[in-house]
């Protein structure tokens, strides 16, 4: 039945416009304007025009967009392997070799990409082996350069050779240090003779306290004040130790 009424719908819609339209059962002219759908008919209409559009595959299931985009190809995350030998870690497929894994390490698949897997793997290195990834790090800063323009150099990174003297506690005469903060007092850089703070965080106390005076040691810092009261010694908050051989 539905299929004659929209024939006939079809139909009527092809006579000139000066024509009358010839009735069709179960639809009524609406002014000039169209027509109007019984109402069973214009339930019809709605519930499929309600209803998703979804196509079958070959094999019949439904073809909607419900692909994976985690990126996994495949990997769940999580899953652990065992390294069979050994063999270079990459930092990308075919790319530049960055360590070598060890015989039965265990690795982190994260992905897997036409033959190839990425991992993660974890591990332990010396707080001196490191420098900070830091787009701040200046190697060419000295002392002076810290003194003439402490604005302009705080918050940058520096890597330098000093030499301890003492490892100190501050008082309220140092206004650029907290009360009982603990800082070395150093001298440097290189071939420098200024006078230096350098505060030292908690991860590095039990090192900064088995220093000897007058040792040799490679530091990085970030710049607190470059020019502190009230006698212009710049101070730097720690970040790596390492002692020179």
């Amino acid at each position: 039945m539905m299929r004659h009424l929209l024939r006939s719908l079809r139909l009527s819609y092809r006579q000139p416009l000066s024509s009358v339209p010839q009735p069709v059962e179960g639809i009524r002219p609406r002014g000039t304007g169209g027509f109007v759908l019984p109402p069973i008919l214009s339930a019809a209409a709605l519930a499929l025009a309600a209803t998703p559009f979804v196509a079958t595959t070959q094999g019949g299931g439904s073809a909607r967009n419900e692909g994976r985009n985690d990126g996994s190809n495949g990997a769940v995350q999580g899953e652990l392997s065992i390294v069979a030998r050994p063999t270079t870690l990459r930092a990308a497929p075919e790319g530049q070799g960055i360590a070598t894994l060890p015989e039965k390490g265990t690795v982190e698949v994260l992905a897997r990409d036409r033959g190839w897997t990425r991992v993660r793997v974890e591990g332990w290195v010396r707080d001196a082996d490191l420098l900070p990834a830091d787009t701040s790090l200046h190697l060419s800063l000295s002392a002076a350069d810290l003194r003439a323009d402490p604005e302009g150099t705080r918050g940058k990174v520096v890597l330098w050779k000093v030499e301890f003297l003492a490892l100190q506690t501050a008082d309220p005469l140092r206004p650029g240090l907290a009360d009982q903060e603990p800082y070395i007092l150093a001298r440097g850089p290189g071939k420098e003779n200024a006078i230096l703070y350098l505060v030292v965080p908690p991860s590095l106390i039990s090192t900064a306290r088995a220093l000897q005076a007058l040792s040799k040691l490679t530091v990085t810092a970030r710049v607190r004040n470059g020019r502190s009261e009230p006698a212009g010694i710049p101070i730097l908050d720690l970040q790596t130790i390492q002692r020179d051989k």
